[in-house]
């Protein structure tokens, strides 16, 4: 497990990536992004504010002389519940007369003559006194002070509901827990003379915010695999074992039942994905005569299936075009061909063939518009259907039971997304494919 460990630490920091838009980290679904916040809201802020520099510096111009004179500013547009991470910073452009500052967060109807932290559903840390508030107009001792030319940052890390605050690109310890719900970035000023920007990710922030992201998902990866599930489960392996054989790769398939005890069941499994390798890598090299005749050998029954056999003869079809024996290919066309589509009646196969008919209206098909056509991915296409139908009449699954287990991950991940799971927002289906 220490290995592992060390493993994917090295492979985190060298592969694995960490989505960031601006202030927020994690996978935002697209209607979302257009509501990050960004700037300070003009109407949702103190009369005693004046709001400047495309809505993100803010000047206290009131009569700063009690408590009820404080004046704070929320931006448009809460923290999305969907984000990993949020982080925001603001600068002192000037402490003022007595430095009252604030910054924290606050719920859409928390009063805007009071500093973060003094009303319930508000949380913050203030300059003056270096102290933390939580609903509640008595603070606790938490940082240092902070003054003109500071630069602070609030920073909610969603996945484990907890906020901490940063004084000129250092980070300062756990300020407070279970913080949960609708909150909004929120700045107070109370005294004249106070001024300070904020920075939404307009601007690099002065905390090194992409590498705290990037130990936190290294965190939560580390907390997946550390259940074991992945290293301990013989059914796995077993999984692992039955996706080689699905997939035609023998050789590594001996090697791999030999080294990990797996799958008693594998020669019998082994001969059937050997003939199917071999069919299907005919196909990949363009050899459909010989593929054809393999096939009436060891599946004489997908012989009979007439839209398999046309796809077959459609790229044989083609082969002869590649060749320069187009008067093979007229014959093919007008025999096998036209008979497959006029019994089937199948109008997506009658559209197929005159597509690739257009292929002799051309003397150099190879520079013609139709030479998509003999791309090499047709043939892997054509395998692939091949494959398919084999494994269906061996009554097989299409799909490895390992394939199914990635595709049912692949839409876990997007539920949870949708759901606003903030674990979830910081992974992706690459961060379990380990290569």
């Amino acid at each position: 497990m220490q290995v592992y460990q060390e493993t994917l630490e090295r492979r985190f920091y060298e592969d694995l990536q960490v989505p960031v838009h601006g202030c927020v980290i994690g996978n935002i679904p697209s209607e979302v992004l257009s509501k990050i916040p960004c700037a300070w809201c003009n109407k949702d802020k103190c009369e005693y504010l004046e709001l400047t520099k495309k809505n993100l510096c803010l000047k206290y111009q009131g009569p700063g002389k009690r408590n009820e004179d404080a004046a704070a500013a929320r931006t448009l547009f809460p923290v999305p519940s969907c984000c990993a991470i949020f982080y925001f910073e603001i600068k002192v452009v000037s402490a003022g007369r007595d430095g009252f500052i604030g910054i924290g967060l606050s719920a859409a109807n928390v009063s805007l003559n009071r500093l973060p932290g003094w009303e319930s559903n508000s949380l913050g840390y203030h300059g003056d006194d270096g102290n933390a508030f939580r609903d509640s107009g008595t603070g606790t001792p938490y940082g240092p002070t902070f003054t003109t030319g500071d630069v602070v940052g609030c920073c909610w890390n969603l996945m484990k509901g907890v906020v901490f605050f940063t004084k000129n690109g250092l980070a300062l310890p756990i300020a407070f827990r279970n913080v949960a719900g609708i909150l909004y970035p929120t700045v107070g000023l109370q005294t004249p003379g106070e001024i300070v920007e904020a920075n939404f990710g307009g601007q690099n922030f002065i905390f090194d915010l992409l590498t705290y992201a990037k130990q936190e998902k290294l965190d939560l990866m580390s907390r997946i695999y550390g259940r074991q599930l992945y290293l301990e489960d013989n059914k796995l392996m077993n999984d692992i074992l039955d996706y080689l054989v699905h997939q035609g790769y023998t050789c590594t398939a001996v090697s791999f039942s030999r080294d990990t005890n797996q799958g008693e069941w594998v020669n019998e499994e082994l001969q059937k994905a050997v003939s199917r390798h071999s069919i299907c890598s005919l196909i990949s090299h363009g050899y459909i005569d010989e593929a054809m005749k393999e096939m009436e050998q060891v599946y004489p029954n997908v012989c009979q299936n007439r839209k398999v056999v046309f796809q077959l003869l459609c790229q044989k079809f083609v082969e002869l075009i590649r060749k320069g024996k187009v008067d093979k290919a007229v014959e093919l066309g007008k025999t096998q061909l036209v008979e497959l589509v006029t019994c089937e009646d199948d109008s997506e196969n009658a559209s197929y063939l005159n597509e690739i008919s257009s292929l002799l209206a051309y003397e150099d098909p190879s520079n013609s518009p139709a030479s998509y056509l003999l791309d090499y991915s047709k043939r892997e296409a054509v395998a692939q259907i091949l494959n398919d139908a084999f494994l269906q009449a061996e009554k097989c699954p299409r799909l490895s039971r390992l394939e199914s287990l990635v595709k049912h991950l692949q839409v876990l991940l997007e539920k949870l997304v949708t759901i606003q799971d903030a674990e979830a927002s910081l992974l992706s289906l690459q961060d379990f494919l380990i290569r």
